[in-house]
């Protein structure tokens, strides 16, 4: 929480979302923070394909075509119909196709801090995260643990000027804590599972369930 107040401040961003991996659960949860005061934060769940380094980008463009309702990609074809439709319309009137004029549309900038495999990997992330939560001109740095890249940090802002280098400080600054504080949480939960866990059998052994048995006793007095 600190790390995220430090960026909204420091940057300038109107958002920030931080994507990282949830071993216990086997996904990849992605939280969104934003400038504007009483706004509760926002949580998905994304594919942790997102961190497959293997990828050549991102490929929720294809998926997401593929699991669209029936429905909505009637719609689409509606809405494309009927552009058609109306420009041909213009066009027998002897008046200018909007469509056909219009210069190309100029896409917002997405920024990755770094290079190789751990910069696709936060490439891809941001990619999702900019679908979901319709944000552009984003600026990303991966977060990198012993276990490999383990999520990303994106920072967004309506605004198209470009990220200044201290900007770009702080954020890959706030990736190294947050990898590190990250790297400690995962670290603090695998020693508690291997703690109460025998490792022959995966089972749960007997200091388990004396702390079960605690709550239950504590329980019962309640």
């Amino acid at each position: 929480g600190a790390i995220v107040d430090d960026l909204i401040e420091g940057t300038g961003a109107d958002h920030v979302v931080v994507a990282r991996r949830r071993p216990e659960r086997g996904l990849l949860e992605a939280t969104l923070v934003t400038r504007r005061a009483g706004v509760p934060n926002s949580n998905t769940v994304l594919s942790l394909g997102d961190l497959d380094l293997d990828a050549k980008g991102p490929s929720r463009p294809a998926e997401a075509a593929a699991v669209r309702p029936e429905a909505e990609l009637a719609m689409a074809g509606t809405g494309a119909r009927f552009v058609r439709w109306l420009g041909e319309l213009l066009q027998d009137f002897g008046l200018p196709n909007p469509g056909r004029t219009r210069g190309p549309v100029a896409t917002p900038r997405a920024e990755v801090l770094g290079t190789g495999s751990a910069a696709r990997a936060a490439e891809r992330i941001a990619e999702r995260v900019r679908e979901v939560y319709g944000l552009s001109h984003t600026l990303a740095a991966p977060l990198r643990t012993d276990m490999g890249v383990v999520g990303a940090i994106v920072v967004s802002r309506r605004d198209r000027e470009a990220w200044d280098v201290p900007a770009r400080r702080l954020l890959e600054g706030a990736a190294v804590e947050a990898a590190a504080a990250l790297a400690r949480a995962y670290s603090f939960r695998e020693a508690k599972a291997n703690a109460s866990t025998d490792p022959l059998t995966g089972l749960p052994n007997r200091r388990y369930f004396d702390e079960f048995c605690g709550l239950l006793a504590r329980r019962r007095r309640a």
